[in-house]
């Protein structure tokens, strides 16, 4: 496959059918049958996988799809796959040299965060948050040193930084922040002061105390209703311009009203 240049220099393409394959995988392993676990593991699939990860810094679909795999084996019921990917896979010990290698990179003159680092931390995250749940990943954990200080120190500024606000501090009154809404969030959840959608079907008068007696709202007697009344004013107009060109025609004037009166 041709190199491709890009605004991040030159590239190798991962190609639409190695990005089927792996959509397929992880499909396989969100369906969580042991039997198919057991063929990906034996196969050694998943450090082909891991490899393709790191050897792509630039393809979000395939980080995305890896990082989806990784998902569904730690929050799946196979400890055995769990522990798979910890120690034969290596995952750990390649999310740790990724570190590494990021930390150079970025610490080089307009040096660059490498491109899988944002799915990386989301992966780690969801290793470290299931060795509480599992004991077979808590020792495979155990084993590598490395990891404890990079979870005490790069993890935790990751997700603390990745947990806040993007805009800052949220706004005073905003759900979640602890304080009394102001005056104007106060006039939003006044019924007085709302206004009437054109969209919705706003009841009034007659229909709302049908509504509160029980009685169902009939459009279409309503629809009738307001024809009727129609019809009706147009009745009145018609006869009130009758009696005025009666009037007219017999040489009396329409009646007026008296100023006085």
């Amino acid at each position: 496959m041709e190199r491709t240049f890009t605004t991040m220099g030159e590239i190798q393409p991962v190609g639409f059918p190695r990005l089927k394959v792996l959509e397929f995988i992880a499909t396989l392993v969100q369906a969580g049958y042991e039997c198919v676990d057991s063929a990906l593991v034996e196969q050694d699939v998943f450090t082909s996988c891991f490899d393709l990860f790191f050897s792509f810094p630039w393809n979000n679909f395939l980080h995305a799809l890896v990082e989806r795999m990784v998902k569904a084996v730690f929050t799946g019921t196979n400890d055995n796959l769990k522990e798979a990917l910890i120690t034969k896979a290596k995952l750990v010990d390649k999310i740790l040299e990724a570190e590494q290698v990021n930390a150079m990179e970025i610490a080089k003159p307009r040096g660059v965060r490498r491109g899988f680092m944002g799915h990386l931390t989301l992966i780690a995250a969801t290793i470290q948050d299931e060795a509480p749940c599992c004991e077979m990943v808590a020792r495979a954990l155990e084993a590598i040193p490395a990891w404890k200080t990079y979870v005490e120190s790069t993890l935790r500024e990751a997700r603390s930084a990745e947990g806040r606000p993007l805009g800052g501090n949220k706004l005073s009154g905003s759900a979640g922040s602890g304080s009394p809404p102001t005056s104007d969030e106060d006039d939003y959840d006044d019924p007085e002061l709302a206004f009437d959608n054109d969209d919705d079907l706003v009841l009034k008068g007659d229909d709302t105390q049908n509504m509160e007696d029980g009685e169902d709202f009939d459009p279409e007697r309503e629809f009738k209703t307001i024809d009727q009344n129609s019809h009706d004013s147009d009745d009145e107009e018609s006869g009130s311009g009758d009696a005025d060109k009666a009037a007219a025609s017999e040489g009396e004037k329409p009646p007026t009203l008296d100023a006085d009166e």
